[in-house]
C-alpha cells in the first residue's frame, strides 16, 4: 500500500494539542476537514489519526486530532509528515496527474527516444520536469503544449519537442 504526503507538522499551537501544518496538497480543505482520516509515520509504521478540528491561521492550517487534546501528546510530532492512502486520492480527469504520479514515468518524443522523469521542480507557475534521456537532460514545464498526451496508468508521457527545447 502506498501513502501520499499531504502535510508537514511545523509546530504546536497552544496547550490543547493544536498543530500548525503546512499543506503539501492542492486539496487542503478536503484533506484536513473535520472527520478526515490521516496517517502519521512513527517508528516505521503509519498511525491513523482523525481530524477533530481545522482552521486557517497566518497562511497555515491549525489542526487538532481526536484523542490528542493536550500539547504533551503531540509535542514530539514536530516536523512529522502526514499522509493519506493512495486509494483515498480524488480521481482526476484523463489529462491530469498528481505530481507524485509523474516521478519515474517514461517519456517518449516524436523520434521515439525514451527518457525518464527524474525530478519535479516547483516554480510557482507550474511544475517543471527534469527528464533524463540517454545523451541529454531536459527541463520541461509540465503543460499540455509540451505534453499533449499522458498515460498515467501506463506511466508514459508523450513529449512534443519544440524549437529551442534541446
Amino acid at each position: 500500500m502506498q501513502y501520499i504526503k499531504v502535510g508537514v507538522i511545523c509546530a504546536t499551537h497552544g496547550l490543547k494539542g493544536e498543530l500548525s501544518i503546512k499543506e503539501l496538497t492542492a486539496f487542503g480543505e478536503e484533506r484536513f476537514k473535520k472527520g478526515a482520516k490521516l496517517y502519521i509515520r512513527t517508528n516505521r509504521e503509519y498511525v491513523p489519526l482523525q481530524v477533530a478540528s481545522m482552521r486557517r491561521h497566518k497562511g497555515r492550517l491549525l489542526v487538532s486530532f481526536a484523542g490528542y487534546a493536550d500539547i504533551n501528546l503531540v509535542e514530539g510530532w514536530k516536523k512529522a509528515l502526514l499522509y493519506i492512502k493512495e486509494e483515498d486520492v480524488a480521481p482526476l480527469s484523463e489529462d491530469e496527474a498528481y505530481y507524485w504520479q509523474l516521478k519515474e514515468c517514461k517519456v517518449y518524443d516524436e523520434a521515439g527516444a525514451v527518457g525518464e522523469v527524474k525530478e519535479l521542480i516547483e516554480t510557482g507557475a507550474q511544475v517543471v520536469l527534469r527528464i533524463r534521456f540517454e545523451e541529454e537532460e531536459l527541463l520541461v514545464p509540465f503543460v499540455k503544449v509540451f505534453f499533449p498526451k499522458i498515460d498515467i496508468p501506463s506511466r508514459k508521457l508523450y513529449l512534443k519537442r519544440m524549437e529551442g527545447l534541446s
